[in-house]
């Protein structure tokens, strides 16, 4: 089959020595991937080169990526920070707003799964890595009742906009998951335009294709440690390996 003509979103998310599993890689193996897909010709974009893509107002540069981080850890900031400065690359890390005013936090208390605060997100670069939302405390919008799932929300843009914080009114679902029922979907989509999101991702392994046909659930495409160069190439071509 031919490939699907569109963006590949790459979802990644801890970043940690010697550790492999389905959402955790090793420092080296993540440098291997990039170094690898720019000596191919792949080019990252950054959130608003996507935003303007998706919007139809510039085209789509060939073997264009959109490399993006869920959940915020700490863990980025030490090991994938740097990688993108030497690359001369960028991407998009999705944060949950509760670690801003330290609501939140992870359940493990364990140095891997530390997430950045607002003092760590305060020293990044947006030309380099763009800020944007993921849920106020990492909330399940698959089944969170659409009126606290529009309050949450609004206490999240609220804090993004008081932290002074560069930030992107885009959000990615937590755990990927957006509601399976019509009804609930809908709500969630008059919240979404009453917030004034841009666009949302959620998970699906699949290539965003264009034109885009539902700017409120564009596909990403989950990253494992466990991943070979092979199984990110069919990736990044077919959405899946």
């Amino acid at each position: 089959m031919p490939p699907p003509k569109g963006i590949p979103v790459l979802v990644y998310h801890k970043v940690w020595p010697g550790v492999i599993n389905t959402l955790t890689i090793t420092p080296e193996k993540l440098e291997e991937q990039w170094r690898y897909l720019r000596n191919i010709g792949y080019n990252p974009l950054s959130l608003s080169e996507f935003a303007a893509i998706i919007d139809g107002e510039i085209e789509c540069p060939p073997n264009s990526i959109l490399i993006t981080f869920d959940d915020g850890y700490k863990n980025n900031l030490t090991y994938v920070y740097p990688l993108l400065q030497q690359l001369g690359w960028c991407a998009t890390i999705f944060i949950i707003a509760g670690t801003l005013d330290s609501t939140f936090s992870s359940a493990e208390n364990i140095p891997m799964h530390e997430l950045m605060d607002i003092h760590d997100l305060k020293t990044i670069d947006h030309t380099v890595m763009q800020i944007a939302m993921h849920g106020y405390k990492h909330e399940n919008f698959s089944w969170y009742p659409s009126k606290e799932i529009d309050l949450l929300l609004g206490k999240a843009i609220t804090l993004f906009n008081n932290s002074s914080l560069a930030y992107d009114k885009v959000i990615a679902y937590p755990y990927g998951s957006d509601p399976i029922e019509k009804k609930q979907s809908e709500k969630l989509r008059l919240s979404f335009t009453r917030q004034n999101i841009r666009f949302a991702f959620k998970t699906g392994n699949a290539i965003c294709t264009l034109p885009i046909k539902d700017k409120y659930k564009l596909p990403r495409i989950d990253i494992s440690g466990t991943d070979t160069i092979d199984d990110i190439l069919l990736k990044i071509t077919y959405g899946h390996k």
